[in-house]
């Protein structure tokens, strides 16, 4: 059986604010756990396509602060995990 899993990352910004932290700790405890999530995939024979989507239109409306700091989070995040994804023959798309 063919498994395909999507997740939409959501709220990054609201849980910093609940916890008195700021919005770039905030996408960096979701990249975190996008990284977590990935590390599941890999030992998971079942799924054979997983999608993120990160970033929308409307998100590139934020102040250019908090991109470069999304920006530097997806780069060092894909940095990271380069190895992990040859090895593991996951292939990256970014539209």
């Amino acid at each position: 059986m063919s498994l395909s899993l999507s997740f939409v990352p959501d709220g990054n910004r609201r849980w910093a604010k609940e916890k008195n932290k700021t919005t770039l700790q905030g996408h960096t405890a979701g990249a975190d756990k996008i990284k977590e999530i990935t590390q599941w995939l890999n030992i998971n024979t079942e799924v054979d396509e997983c999608v993120f989507w990160c970033l929308s239109r409307s998100n590139l409306e934020r102040d250019q602060a908090e991109l470069d700091g999304i920006f530097y989070l997806l780069k060092h995040y894909f940095e990271s995990m380069k190895k992990s994804f040859i090895k593991n023959q996951i292939a990256f798309l970014a539209l």
